[in-house]
């Protein structure tokens, strides 16, 4: 007896398309992970789902045999006297009930990458949490007066704190001089501080630093390809301000970049 369905969910000859039902459920439920680590902002995850996808032996043998299952019930069914649409009925059914078990297992999958790959603590930080707030950001650059508005709040589940950055000089279009977008956070794997900076440049100035706690200080170093650029943040508790030194290597020696207070509004 052979009955086949147009839509190609289906194939009847005394079997399931067990392969090709199992190969399905592995390459969608593989992409889901992926999609759902990428979608929490954790590289880590997206790296552990990627592997736990590829290591499939342990996890998806169970849907192997969740399909080799169908595939004897759908056999025990064809009996002499069941309609081609029984038999049809009786296969899809089958399907649904097993999809439901998907379901369920597919949570307790994504509850088990979430242990085995998942995000690193909860960045807390008692300096950090100093500069929470609005600031005036004065001093100069390059030798010319500025003065900026600056904006910091913890975000992306208390990870990084953001540090919004808009000059108060305009261009001459209007528009600010100068913003810049900065994250600050932790380096697990490093056991130190972590810093993005984007501004107005472009990508091609982004910078990724690294720093290590000194007292009161957060020294970070953006290292290029042929440069290297230091940023430091010092914190002074009695006056409850904070001061950022820039400085750029050339040729072994700091060169002076910028040197700039912070005072809360």
């Amino acid at each position: 007896m052979a009955l086949r369905e147009d839509a190609g969910l289906l194939e009847w000859d005394g079997r399931t398309d067990t392969p090709v039902f199992a190969d399905d459920a592995e390459a969608a439920f593989g992409w889901t992970i992926v999609v759902r680590a990428v979608v929490e902002q954790h590289a880590a995850s997206a790296l552990g789902a990627i592997l736990f996808w590829e290591h499939e032996l342990l996890f998806f043998r169970f849907w192997r045999e969740k399909a080799r299952d169908v595939h004897g019930i759908c056999d025990t069914r064809a009996i002499e006297g069941r309609s081609p649409k029984q038999l049809r009925e009786c296969c899809v059914a089958v399907r649904i009930r097993e999809m439901k078990k998907l379901i369920v297992a597919t949570a307790l999958l994504f509850t088990m990458c979430g242990l085995a790959f998942g995000q690193q603590p909860t960045f807390h930080d008692a300096l950090l949490d100093q500069f929470q707030g609005k600031w005036v950001l004065q001093g100069t650059i390059l030798g010319r007066q500025t003065t900026h508005d600056v904006n910091a709040q913890w975000v992306l589940g208390h990870q990084y704190l953001q540090i919004r950055e808009v000059s108060r000089e305009k261009n001459a279009q209007g528009e600010p001089d100068y913003q810049a977008t900065v994250f600050v956070g932790w380096d697990q794997a490093k056991s130190q501080y972590l810093c993005i900076w984007m501004d107005t440049y472009g990508g091609g100035f982004a910078a990724v630093g690294h720093a290590t706690k000194s007292g009161d200080q957060i020294p970070f170093v953006f290292k290029g390809d042929n440069s290297e650029f230091r940023t430091t943040f010092l914190y002074d508790r009695k006056a409850d301000s904070w001061e950022w030194r820039m400085d750029s290597a050339e040729n072994g020696a700091l060169k002076p970049f910028a040197r700039l207070k912070l005072t809360k509004k």
